[in-house]
């Protein structure tokens, strides 16, 4: 049924939020700006599911279809960082900022502050050569592609 996809959804997201943060609490594996972009579909995908679950069911596809662009989304963030880390292509600016831009000591403090001190080129964690972006892009992509079909299937 459509609130079980909507369920799964929840699920799926909730369970790759909590992978992120043991990698990042349990682990010490610091995330990169591009880490932290990643978490934001998921966070998405919560919010739209869970207020999905009290809909009527033609709405409840719709808010399926679009947690199916947010996975989307995270996964073609994933394939850049992926596509970042192979220096396949150069990073974002907020990815390892250079720091001495600031005109005074107060300026370089707020960049310092502001800075991600974790280069976005270097993966933190591979398994079998794949980073946690690379097992983040393809498991975004699967639940992407899973919530497309279950929107575009026809109704029973």
């Amino acid at each position: 049924t459509l609130r079980r996809v909507l369920a799964m959804q929840i699920f799926e997201s909730v369970l790759s939020l909590a992978a992120a943060f043991t990698a990042q609490y349990g682990f010490h594996l610091q995330p990169c700006i591009l880490c932290l972009m990643q978490r934001v579909p998921y966070a998405a995908v919560i919010l739209l599911a869970g207020i999905g679950l009290f809909l009527p069911p033609r709405a409840q596809r719709a808010v399926i279809a679009l947690c199916a662009l947010a996975f989307f989304a995270d996964a073609g963030i994933g394939f850049f960082q992926v596509g970042v880390e192979h220096h396949w292509w150069a990073s974002i600016d907020a990815c390892g900022t250079p720091f001495g831009g600031g005109t005074s000591v107060e300026a370089l403090r707020e960049e310092i502050l502001r800075a991600s001190l974790t280069p976005c080129d270097i993966p933190a964690f591979t398994l079998f050569g794949i980073s946690i972006a690379g097992f983040n892009f393809m498991g975004a992509s699967v639940f992407g592609a899973a919530s497309l079909m279950a929107a575009l299937r026809t109704p029973k």
